[in-house]
C-alpha cells in the first residue's frame, strides 16, 4: 500500500492571488465607505446644478460667484460664494454616487471570480500531484479485479 504524505508548500501563484484578493477587499471597503458618506449629500442636492455668474466691482474687475440652481426644488438658488474647493463634487454628486455603486459591484464580481480561480488552481495542483503519484506506482502494486470477488 502506498502512503501519501502531503506537504503544504506555499504556492507562489496562490500567494499572489491572496494578495490581489486582499487588495480588492480593501478597495471594496473604501468604495462602500465613500458611497455611504456621499449618499446624504447626493440626496440633499439632487435636482440642482452648478452655475457660475460674474459681477463687476467698482474697478471694472470681474468676480465670479457660484450658485446651485434648481427649477423645481426650494430654495431655487443656493449661494455658494467664491470658488469653493468642493464645487466639482457638488456638480455631479448623483453621478459620482452611481459610479461608486457600479465600481463596488464590479469589485465584488472580481472577488467572486478570483475565488473561483483559486479553487480551480488548487484542484489542478491536486490532480497534477495525483497523476505523479499514479505514475510512480508499479504495475505489481495495482490491484486487479477478478471475477468472483
Amino acid at each position: 500500500m502506498v502512503q501519501v504524505q502531503v506537504q503544504k508548500l506555499e504556492d507562489p501563484l496562490l500567494a499572489r492571488l491572496k494578495e490581489f484578493r486582499e487588495a480588492l477587499e480593501e478597495l471594496a471597503r473604501f468604495l462602500i465607505d465613500v458611497q455611504v458618506r456621499l449618499q446624504p449629500y447626493a440626496k440633499q442636492y439632487r435636482g440642482y446644478w452648478l452655475e457660475r455668474t460674474w459681477v463687476l466691482n467698482k474697478l471694472k474687475k470681474r468676480y465670479f460667484y457660484y450658485y446651485l440652481k434648481s427649477r423645481n426644488r426650494k430654495p431655487r438658488s443656493i449661494y455658494l460664494g467664491t470658488l469653493d474647493p468642493t464645487y466639482p463634487l457638488l456638480k455631479d454628486l448623483e453621478k459620482y454616487e452611481k459610479t461608486l455603486s457600479k465600481l463596488a459591484n464590479h469589485v465584488s464580481e472580481i472577488l467572486a471570480n478570483l475565488q473561483h480561480v483559486e479553487v480551480a488552481i488548487i484542484t489542478m495542483r491536486r490532480i497534477d500531484s495525483m497523476h505523479k503519484l499514479v505514475g510512480k506506482v508499479k504495475a505489481k502494486q495495482i490491484p486487479t479485479i477478478t471475477e468472483g470477488d
